[in-house]
């Protein structure tokens, strides 16, 4: 309820309400970030710790080859294999290595695929990094101090990043705009004009409804520094102020000015305010840090390349070794060097509000006309497509467009409607196939929308297919996944020179996602 003392907090109870609903409209559309897929695995296995087998646990991982692979290839590593028995199976994972660190080794490989994603927004693999970052040290902490499970505490602190994840995830243009504001009035009061919440409290928002064990939940909490100040802490409280001081610490990482002379106090400092009962030291912090960036190693060498690592870890690993500091991301250099003023879009990107008012809707009146021309005919598959096509060319700016729709064998795709000589080239030809590593089996295998502005770079290059390299030509791709309660069964690829198309879909975000539920009430169209 909004406070009648304050004119404020009516406003910022409209935005959180805005917030929470736009995330869970993308979730609930399928456009899943790596994380829910962690929620299902903590669910499962939290709601059934006192009877899941070993078989069962053994399925939920086993449900992404990918995942399983490298679960048992870090399985076989010193560091959690001592006795250096041979695994070749998640069933003998389990039984060397145990539940719980299984779990949470899965988990890791999640958020890593997150970290090392070519097709991530910057921001989106710097949090899922600083998740990863802020697990491995809670985990390290609470081996040796408290009285809680230091696998509870690697989840704890790895979700306490939850909101932070989701927000680069369904609206990064606005959590670039917090953050661009953060300097001037302070983390949680710019994520509060903005969101009209905090990250934290957008992440235990989220997950109290996720079925999660209640220590998980009720660890995403601020503890007051005056409570942590006390001389005995609860042990819920010193998991949430422990997971609070990782997240912070590893925070210290995004600051340009930060080196050896000055981390060490930093630290302490926080230390000091948030884990005092520790009796952490400069050389304990970096000791720590060596593990930590150990452990993030061996997840980024798992997959065979670091070319994708963030800047967070990179930068760690430096101050652990002595090195100096490799620069921060670009939108953390691009925020320290214009402290109390938010980067404004480039000139030609700039959408007024009226035109995108105006284009949102077009596509809302678009989603009543298509869905009552499914209700008149839902045999006309073709009209319902071409119509979808229409909005977006108009709307969008697309100059060229291809509807992929899954072939009756679910291996692949075949182009079935669109516009422009992309589409003529390769009209009813089966170009897309599950088992390619590239753009579209990504978006086929996680069911995500993709944007690319560059898509020429030289690091995104490999992710493209070879039909698709020779019309690239400098244009901005975007491919949307079309998805029912089945999963994916299309991808919609959008060719535009416009660059502003990339920030405007963003934008529309929600709208875009109201217009493809509307198509997924026609059914999986057969070949």
């Amino acid at each position: 309820m909004s406070d009648p003392q304050n004119p404020g907090s009516e406003r910022r109870e409209i935005l959180a309400h805005q917030t929470v609903t736009r995330i869970r409209d993308g979730i609930a559309c399928g456009k899943l970030p790596v994380v829910p897929q962690i929620m299902e695995l903590i669910r499962a296995i939290s709601a059934k710790v006192d009877s899941i087998s070993i078989q069962e646990l053994a399925d939920i991982i086993g449900q992404d080859p990918g995942i399983m692979a490298r679960v048992i290839a870090i399985a076989n590593k010193l560091a959690y294999n001592p006795a250096g028995v041979e695994i070749a199976t998640i069933h003998q994972a389990i039984s060397v290595v145990g539940f719980e660190r299984i779990r949470n080794l899965a988990v890791s490989v999640m958020l890593a695929e997150n970290v090392e994603s070519a097709l991530s927004a910057e921001e989106n693999r710097e949090v899922a990094g600083l998740a990863l970052a802020s697990g491995f040290l809670a985990r390290e902490l609470l081996s040796d101090h408290g009285f809680i499970d230091p696998e509870v505490a690697f989840v704890c602190a790895a979700l306490r990043n939850y909101g932070r994840l989701m927000l680069t995830t369904f609206l990064l243009e606005d959590y670039e705009r917090a953050r661009a504001l953060t300097p001037q009035l302070g983390a949680d009061s710019a994520f509060r004009e903005v969101f009209g919440l905090t990250p934290l409290e957008l992440g235990r928002e989220l997950l109290e409804s996720e079925q999660l064990p209640e220590i998980i939940v009720n660890s995403m909490r601020q503890v007051p520094l005056q409570e942590i100040r006390k001389q005995a802490l609860s042990p819920l409280e010193q998991l949430a102020a422990t997971s609070e001081f990782t997240v912070r610490l590893f925070e210290l990482f995004e600051e340009p000015k930060l080196d050896h002379d000055n981390f060490p106090g930093r630290a302490m400092q926080l230390a000091e305010q948030y884990v005092p009962g520790f009796k952490l030291g400069p050389k304990t912090i970096l000791k720590h840090l060596q593990e930590v960036s150990l452990r993030c190693e061996e997840l980024v060498k798992s997959t065979g390349s670091r070319g994708f690592a963030p800047p967070l870890f990179r930068r760690v690993e430096a101050m652990a070794e002595n090195r100096p500091l490799p620069p921060v991301s670009i939108l953390s250099r691009r925020i320290h060097a214009h402290p109390t003023i938010a980067p404004p879009p480039p000139a030609s990107d700039v959408q007024s509000a009226s035109d995108v008012q105006s284009a949102s809707d077009v596509l809302m009146q678009c989603c009543q006309q298509m869905a009552d021309l499914i209700q008149k005919d839902p045999r006309n598959i073709e009209a319902v497509f071409q119509i979808f096509l229409d909005i977006l060319h108009s709307q969008l700016n697309l100059e060229q467009s291809i509807i992929f729709l899954l072939d009756p064998a679910k291996t692949g795709c075949s182009a079935r409607f669109g516009r422009g000589e992309a589409f003529q080239a390769i009209q009813g030809q089966t170009v897309i196939h599950r088992e390619n590593k590239d753009i579209f089996g990504l978006c086929l295998e996680r069911g995500e929308d993709i944007l690319l502005q560059n898509p020429e770079d030289s690091k995104l290059r490999g992710h493209l297919p070879p039909w698709l390299l020779a019309i690239v030509r400098g244009n901005c791709l975007l491919l949307l996944a079309l998805r029912d309660r089945k999963g994916v069964y299309g991808i919609v690829l959008g060719i535009t020179s416009h660059h502003e198309t990339i920030t405007l879909v963003e934008t529309l975000r929600s709208e875009l996602v109201s217009l493809r539920a509307v198509l997924s009430r026609i059914g999986r169209p057969g070949k």
